[in-house]
This record gives C-alpha cells, sequence and structure tokens, in this order.
C-alpha cells in the first residue's frame, strides 16, 4: 500500500515539473509546422541549432500541414533531461508521432514522424 502511495506522488510530481516542458514541445511542433522557423528555433538548445539551422529546419517543414493539436501519453525524466512522447493532429486528421528531449527549458532532440505533407 504504501509503495503504490509512493509511486502515485512520484507519478504526479513528474507530470507536474513536465508540465512547462510540455508546452515547450507543443509550441515548438505548432510553430514548426506553421512556417515559423525563427520563433521555433528559439527553443531549440544552442547546440541543436547548430546541427539543425534554420535552412535545413526550413526545408524540412516546408510542405508539412499546420498541426492543430498535440498530446503527450508519456512522460519520465532521466538525468535532468525531460523525455516526452505523444502524438500532433491536423485539421483533416493526419496524425504523427512526437518524441522530445528537452533539457532546462530548451529542445535538445526532437523527431515528428510521418510528417503530414500537404
Amino acid at each position: 500500500m504504501i509503495f503504490l502511495v509512493i509511486f502515485a506522488i512520484a507519478f504526479s510530481l513528474v507530470w507536474f515539473l513536465a508540465k512547462e516542458d510540455k508546452e515547450i514541445a507543443k509550441t515548438f511542433t505548432l510553430l514548426s509546422s506553421k512556417g515559423l522557423y525563427v520563433e521555433a528555433s528559439e527553443l531549440m538548445h544552442d547546440a541543436l541549432k547548430k546541427e539543425f539551422p534554420i535552412g535545413s529546419f526550413e526545408k524540412a517543414f516546408e510542405n508539412s500541414k499546420p498541426y492543430i493539436d498535440t498530446s503527450f501519453s508519456s512522460v519520465s525524466m532521466e538525468n535532468n533531461v525531460t523525455v516526452l512522447k505523444g502524438t500532433a493532429k491536423t485539421e483533416d486528421g493526419c496524425s504523427s508521432s512526437l518524441d522530445y528531449k528537452i533539457l532546462d527549458g530548451k529542445i535538445i532532440s526532437f523527431n515528428i514522424s510521418p510528417l503530414c505533407f500537404k
């Protein structure tokens, strides 16, 4: 019984602490798919910005449909990194899988696949 209470508290704490990181991932997904690359890149860690400059960012997302909704079904924390897994949906119902890693409020890795194309 005590184990269940400790587990519930730990789960609630991780979910609460990841609230801001979920918002960062959601905002990044929506901005990226709407062509707002500069704004989206501001949510990335400096190292990721170097690996994925604006030109590459634009090329990857230029034909994607805009997402209108995101949800995260899995949230965990590993070595101060928030790991988020979920889905994004477009207005016409196309879905993509989302995988994010966020450190200190900045995205250090992401994967949106498959992208929903126009």
